[in-house]
């Protein structure tokens, strides 16, 4: 599945605001605001179909996405997963620093997290089913941009500015006892348009 296409269950939602997000003189909001799917009482909002922000990340996820299932067949075949392996093959991914969710359980510790996908990568079964996203746009000037931009000088490239955040969740394996796992990462967007993986 090297190069299969991964079925995307993509939730991918984002404010009004975000339409904005490239003009500076807007006024900073204080409050961070994560951007989640709702459908609750004939209410939807969601990203316009095909955008270039939807597409953009499309691309990006099923990229990265086949390189963890190349990873995956590899470990399989006996590959030792550790930190230097990891680094060489998902640096350059969303899953550069992952979290495990497993069975509901997060798990944030890199060493305990390799340890865990070593075996779960082992699972004859195992394969990528379904990616949620959730897009988190971060207000100019907040906390939360500041924390994603600190390096960044808007006078002198406001294009490298990370508006929006892309928290990525990928269910490797369905498990009907007790749940699923899940890896965890994140995708920073930049105002140019483009994701940086």
């Amino acid at each position: 599945m090297k190069h299969g296409k991964f079925m995307i269950g993509m939730v991918i939602v984002a404010l009004a605001a975000m339409l904005f997000a490239a003009c500076p003189a807007r006024k900073a909001i204080d409050e961070t605001v994560v951007v989640k799917s709702q459908e609750k009482r004939g209410f939807t909002f969601r990203l316009a179909p095909e955008s270039s922000l939807e597409q953009n990340y499309r691309s990006m996820i099923e990229r990265n996405n086949n390189q963890l299932q190349t990873l995956i067949n590899d470990v399989r075949q006996g590959l030792q997963l550790d930190q230097i392996v990891w680094n060489e093959r998902m640096g350059g991914t969303y899953l550069k620093k992952p979290m495990l969710i497993d069975d509901g359980i997060p798990i944030q510790d890199p060493k305990a997290i390799l340890q865990r996908l070593n075996v779960i990568f082992r699972n004859p079964n195992v394969k990528i089913q379904n990616i949620l996203v959730e897009l988190e746009y971060l207000p100019y000037g907040s906390d939360r941009w500041n924390h994603y931009n600190p390096e960044v000088d808007p006078a002198i490239a406001p294009e490298n500015q990370r508006d929006i955040i892309a928290h990525i969740r990928t269910t490797l394996l369905q498990r009907s006892n007790p749940g699923t796992v899940v890896v965890y990462g994140e995708a920073p967007h930049r105002r140019i348009c483009e994701p940086e993986f």
